[in-house]
C-alpha cells in the first residue's frame, strides 16, 4: 500500500513536471512569435524611409 502511494505520489510530481515545463516551453513560443510579429510590423511600416 505503501509503495503503490509513493508511486501515485512520484508519477504525479513527474506530470506536474511536465506540464510545467510545458508551460515554461509555450511562453518562450508567444514571446519570441510576439517579437517576430512585431518585428515585421516594424520592418513593413518603415520600409520607404530605407
Amino acid at each position: 500500500m505503501l509503495l503503490e502511494a509513493s508511486t501515485v505520489l512520484i508519477a504525479n510530481i513527474e506530470a506536474i513536471g511536465l506540464i510545467g515545463a510545458l508551460g515554461v516551453v509555450f511562453e518562450m513560443w508567444k514571446q519570441q512569435r510576439f517579437a517576430r510579429g512585431l518585428a515585421k510590423d516594424i520592418g513593413q511600416k518603415y520600409r520607404n524611409y530605407r
